[in-house]
């Protein structure tokens, strides 16, 4: 039996795992972090956004705003997957005495932040929007 550094039976991995999980002990944590800030990345984001399009998006801030855009699909869904399905210390902090009472103030947003499908939509048509704005300017580019 393997224990790993987090305290839990590492056995029923394969070793490759074993290892990696051993070797990767700062992931979590940043993981938690990066999630934990995820939405925070959203006012940079749409500011950059933004300022490429009032700059009639030269090729340069174009591919600033696309690694951007990577970068803030990666907080958003690591804020889904990882960050929302585990305790974090911070969130557990922010926890309201009476939950019940919060439940009810915020009813509309947690029916939608609990739809499924609604982030993957919310993305989609963030990408869509990148593209339809990204190609004229691409075209017009390639005429040249």
């Amino acid at each position: 039996m393997t224990i790993s550094s987090a305290g839990g039976d590492d056995s029923q991995y394969r070793p490759w795992f074993r290892f990696v999980r051993r070797h990767t002990r700062w992931c979590p944590p940043a993981l938690m972090r990066l999630g934990h800030h995820a939405l925070w990345l959203t006012v940079p984001f749409m500011a950059l956004v933004l300022a490429a399009d009032l700059s009639g998006r030269p090729g340069w801030l174009t591919w600033v705003t696309a690694g951007a855009q990577l970068a803030w699909f990666g907080a958003i869904l690591t804020d889904a997957g990882y960050h929302a399905a585990r305790l974090c210390e911070r969130c557990m902090g922010a926890t309201p005495l009476d939950p019940q009472a919060a439940v009810e103030r915020w009813k509309p947003a947690l029916r939608l932040e609990h739809r499924s499908g609604v982030l993957i939509a919310v993305l989609a048509v963030n990408l869509t929007w990148t593209l339809a704005a990204v190609l004229p300017s691409l075209e017009t580019v390639s005429e040249k």
